[in-house]
């Protein structure tokens, strides 16, 4: 039906890539779809339509208002009538068809709440649920629920989400579906609670591990692939090393059987609309996901899966940060990374094999930069973890690749480009441009004052400030200088009065709170304290702080400490790297009680003499000592106590060495 309209989207949709690549404007891409939209207009506005024809075309014409001009008012207007039509014409199934493109929009609509929207369905629900009743044919039924399933998955509504999963239980000629929502329950149940903060890591992986008793043929592999790396990102916070290498070998057994199954189980979107998260995600507050990764700034419900071939670089990309994070196989890591980039490059510069919306080829693009910064930066890592300072390859791409992301996605690379930018010319010894980078981050919008990363990045400046370049940048004046010259880089060199009123300005916020013949130094050290007294929920901070301590005397020597400072913050989730791993794995900081901070404490303890990490093992060894202190464990005290002094004695040496 309509096949010029299909001919016309079908131009349309490709050259979608060449246009989100640059090679093709959009204007090419829009007049073909509004060729479409206006064949399906002309249709509508024939004298003597048949009304099934005319519903068919509303439905149409809602569909690509909705995808493709973002036009949702138009859209309801035409579902609206067409439901008018449908009803006094006895087409229950057309019916039920627009109300679903209606609700459907409704979800996708910037305007509308939530709770707008399961009112709705609810209505749609137990309409349909009623005509089921009558005709057998639960179908309407089926996709209502599981869009309000979707949409009560999306607003955090775990209990009367899985109700909705329980009530689905009569539609025995949707068996085959069942497992699939089955599944996709355990699942999505697993996940929420991890980016909830749930620290019940036994009851998350149950989930998982009743979703996986479901995996039969009839299971889509993309919905195996999502709970293989669900269970990856919960094992890696766990630090459970047996775990992840089987959960990693089944990862890239699932590609593999996607390869040598395409005929029987096809990498294909289903019928129905499983909400199935992308991994790469970011906005909103620290710690959570949200999904959306198009120009769409809205609860979104329906997913477009990931291709294969992102699933594949997604797999080398998680293996790399395994191999550098948990296990500390910093060359094999290096050189899964490097086989993942180069996928992505490859990706980049070739047009993907379906064609697809403006839309979906956006997003298809961005998930390929995001994935292409995160394996750029866990590179730029591996070199730095190794000394190797004047290997910036990696560093320099990622500071390009960062301008190219949307701009939530690069409001979160950016800082952590800074940071590298910083411990990259600290340890080259341009302190100047160091100094200019770690300003740059406190000063960032996105990163807030009790952040790890604001935090660390003072710790550096104090570093740098007491180091053996230190004399040349021992007042405020020359801060103060150097921030008035690199805002007048940013603001394109401006001049006159209205940039001496700014220059002022900023020389008095950087001299706030300074007292009298005060270092910057010691100021940024005492700036230090505020966040860390104002009850901090993370003990990384104060492990940062225990670490300055332990190099404040002997001033920092650029190699080896930073390369220290820098394998330190790798194994802290909530400092510079850790914004990364919480950007991968939804993991949020939270107020921590008491007995998640044991917790953690003695899980880094037992990791840290698995790896025999002296560095690892003081630190954990420092709060786990104040804890015991705290709950009036004298003995455990002072054997902790004793343990600690021999360990800080091998991290002082350490951090001394000098190759």
């Amino acid at each position: 039906m309509f096949p010029l309209v299909f001919e016309y989207l079908a131009s349309a949709h490709g050259v979608s890539w060449d246009v989100v690549c640059g090679r093709q404007t959009v204007e090419i891409y829009r007049m073909l779809v509004a060729c479409a939209i206006a064949c399906l207009y002309t249709i509508l506005s024939e004298p003597g339509v048949h009304p099934f024809i005319e519903i068919q075309v509303r439905l149409k014409l809602a569909t690509l208002l909705s995808e493709e001009s973002v036009n949702w008012q138009e859209a309801t207007k035409l579902v609206s009538r067409g439901t008018t039509l449908a009803k006094s014409y006895n087409y229950y199934t057309l019916a039920m068809q627009l109300k679903y493109a209606s609700v459907k929009a409704m979800a996708f609509s910037p305007g509308t709440s939530t709770k707008t929207t399961l009112t709705m369905l609810d209505a749609y629900v137990a309409e349909s649920q009623a005509l089921a009743e009558q005709s057998e044919d639960a179908t309407a039924y089926f996709s209502f629920m599981f869009l309000k399933i979707s949409v009560l998955f999306n607003a955090n509504t775990l209990q009367e989400a899985n109700e909705g999963i329980r009530q689905l239980g009569f539609l025995q000629e949707f068996k085959g579906k069942q497992d699939n929502v089955a599944h996709l329950a355990f699942t999505m149940h697993a996940l929420k609670l991890f980016q909830l903060g749930s620290n019940n890591a036994d009851e998350i992986l149950n989930f998982l591990a009743q979703a996986k008793a479901l995996e039969t043929k009839q299971i889509p592999l993309q919905m195996v692939y999502m709970r293989v790396i669900y269970e990856i990102l919960i094992l890696v916070e766990l630090c459970d090393y047996k775990a992840l290498d089987r959960a990693q070998d089944e990862l890239f057994d699932v590609l593999q059987r996607q390869q040598e199954e395409q005929g029987n189980n096809p990498w294909v979107e289903d019928t129905i609309d499983i909400p199935l998260e992308p991994f790469i995600v970011a906005g909103g507050k620290p710690g959570t996901l949200q999904m959306e990764t198009s120009t769409l700034q809205s609860k979104t419900v329906v997913v477009s899966w990931i291709s294969p071939s992102e699933a594949n670089i997604l797999a080398y990309l998680l293996a790399g940060l395994i191999n550098l994070r948990i296990r500390g196989k910093a060359k094999l890591a290096a050189h899964l990374l490097q086989q993942g980039l180069a996928k992505i490059k490859a990706e980049l510069e070739s047009p993907p094999e379906l064609a697809m919306s403006l839309r979906t080829a956006r997003a298809h693009h961005d998930r390929l930069r995001i994935m292409q910064c995160y394996t750029l930066l866990l590179l730029t890592l591996e070199r730095f973890l190794a000394s190797q300072w004047t290997d910036d390859a990696y560093l320099k791409e990622l500071l390009h690749t960062t301008r190219q992301l949307p701009a939530n996605f690069a409001d979160m690379f950016t800082p952590l480009t800074y940071y590298l930018s910083g411990a990259y010319f600290q340890a080259s010894g341009n302190m100047h441009n160091a100094i200019q980078f770690y300003l740059k981050i406190r000063e960032h919008p996105c990163v807030a004052p009790t952040s790890g990363l604001y935090i660390i990045a003072t710790i550096n400046l104090v570093l740098v400030l007491e180091g053996s370049q230190a004399q040349k940048y021992n007042n405020f004046e020359v801060i103060s200088k150097m921030e008035e010259q690199r805002r007048d880089e940013d603001d394109g060199g401006s001049t006159g009065a209205e940039a001496g009123r700014r220059n002022s300005m900023i020389k008095e916020q950087t001299l706030k709170g300074a007292k009298s013949n005060e270092t910057p130094s010691a100021y940024y050290r005492r700036e230090l304290l505020r966040p860390v007294c104002a009850t901090h929920a993370s003990p990384m901070v104060q492990w940062a702080l225990q670490l300055l301590d332990a190099v404040y005397d002997s001033g920092p020597r650029d190699h080896n400490k930073l390369a220290v400072l820098v394998q330190f913050a790798v194994r802290l989730d909530n400092l510079q790297v850790g914004a990364v791993v919480a950007g991968v794995a939804g993991h949020g900081g939270g107020d921590m009680t008491v007995q998640d901070r044991e917790r953690l404490a003695r899980r880094g303890v037992a990791d840290a003499e698995q790896e025999q990490s002296a560095l690892w093992g003081w630190m954990n060894g420092v709060l786990l000592e104040n804890l015991e202190r705290e709950a009036g464990n004298m003995e455990a005290v002072q054997s902790r106590h004793k343990r600690n002094k021999q360990l800080k004695k091998t991290v002082e040496a350490q951090l001394n060495r000098v190759d």
